[in-house]
């Protein structure tokens, strides 16, 4: 699907990445099959899912996405333009492109990933991803705003056990702390003029790493 490679071909640009899998690749639009390859604790009902199962030496992905989800972003291509209506639809999209896409870089480097590490950059990539867009488009968008919208509105499912809570509560929390330092920035800059080398660097970094990263005191400095 065009807007899942855009997502990912952008995953790649940022963090200079060169996967050779596709996430179209590895796309199930099937609840029920979906259901059927979940073997979760806590199966749930959502629009977005990564499905992992460890085979000996093997590593078996695939990711579902609803297909009211793909068709919305068919007829409203947030590539095109990224608006109030395909906003919540493009996020949850990402959410499982860049799951896929860390999950995948990281198991090509003979890295194993904590659910902790996938959710905290998913919700870095959302952040960077969604200001990348907006200011390519010209469109106007207010930092602050986004990060409230992202990280202190957020709601979470009510049917989340309490370590999954906490497991997403912490992430969103690291995620907000990482991108409040991207904000500050030279008048005029934006995120996609700032110096990927930071952003890669944090893409790389191992879990305790990452989270030592989002608190400590200065990451790109302002004025």
């Amino acid at each position: 699907m065009k807007v899942l490679k855009s997502i990912q071909d952008l995953l790649h640009l940022v963090y200079d990445l060169n996967l050779t899998h596709r996430v179209d690749d590895f796309l199930i639009t099937d609840q029920d099959y979906a259901a059927q390859l979940d073997n979760s604790s806590n199966s749930r009902v959502t629009d977005e899912k990564l499905l992992v199962l460890q085979d000996e030496d093997e590593l078996l992905i695939s990711l579902y996405l609803a297909e009211e989800l793909l068709s919305s972003l068919q007829e409203n291509d947030p590539f095109e333009q990224l608006h109030d209506h395909n906003l919540g639809s493009f996020c949850t999209a990402l959410e499982g492109v860049s799951h896929f896409v860390y999950l995948a870089w990281n198991a090509s480097h003979d890295r194993s990933v904590s659910q902790l590490e996938l959710e905290l950059q998913a919700e870095v990539d959302k952040f960077v991803a969604i200001v990348y867009l907006a200011n390519g488009q010209r469109g106007a968008i207010e930092l602050q705003q986004l990060s409230n919208w992202l990280f202190r509105r957020c709601r979470f499912d009510s049917e989340l056990k309490p370590d999954e809570l906490q497991r997403y509560q912490a992430a969103n929390s690291y995620a907000s702390q990482f991108c409040s330092r991207l904000q500050h920035q030279p008048p005029g800059s934006r995120v996609h003029e700032f110096d990927f080398s930071e952003l890669r660097r944090f893409y790389r970094k191992r879990h305790l790493d990452k989270l030592n990263e989002c608190e400590s005191t200065s990451l790109i400095k302002g004025p």
